[in-house]
């Protein structure tokens, strides 16, 4: 059976149209409030994952670390009083370390999460840039260098007015 016009309600919307608005403005709500968050971090919502899965990695090594590393010290101090062998202490410290994604390095020990890379649309919001500053690097004129740095060239010594067009080196203008 048909439906005529004179048996809608006027305001009626189908349903399917109403949960197609409910879920785009779900979804607008969801990049705002990552905006915001990723904003509060310092990053873009592109690498706002990378910088949270960061910050767990290192929050929950270092919490780790904290509460295993003075009683492995205690126990080390008291194998060698009793001059005991330290061996499975040695190996239940590596294992310790690679469980936790921490690597040695001398007597250092450093983190081994994925660093993130800095695109040009994050650098202006990230506060350390991977770009090299080539006006005060010290190296300037080494030839062994791989790679071609910007070098700084000098004024002319000579300030007379050349008849090249352009801007004039004279300093008795």
């Amino acid at each position: 059976r048909p439906i005529y016009r004179s048996q809608v309600v006027g305001n009626y919307v189908l349903t399917h149209i109403v949960e197609k608005a409910q879920i785009k403005s779900l979804e607008k709500l969801k990049a705002i409030a990552l905006r915001k968050e990723s904003a509060y971090h310092g990053t873009t919502p592109k690498h706002y994952y990378s910088r949270i899965n960061t910050i767990k990695s290192l929050t929950e090594a270092s919490d780790n670390f904290h509460t295993r590393i003075p009683n492995y010290l205690v126990k080390r101090k008291e194998n060698h009083d009793h001059g005991s062998s330290n061996a499975t202490l040695d190996k239940y410290l590596t294992k310790f370390l690679k469980n936790n994604r921490l690597r040695t390095q001398g007597a250092m020990r450093f983190p081994t999460h994925i660093v993130a890379t800095v695109s040009d649309d994050t650098a202006e919001f990230e506060y350390c840039l991977n770009k090299r500053d080539n006006a005060h690097n010290d190296y300037h004129y080494l030839p062994f260098l791989d790679h071609k740095m910007k070098r700084l060239h000098p004024t002319p010594a000579i300030t007379d007015d050349s008849l090249a067009p352009g801007p004039s080196n004279s300093k008795n203008v």
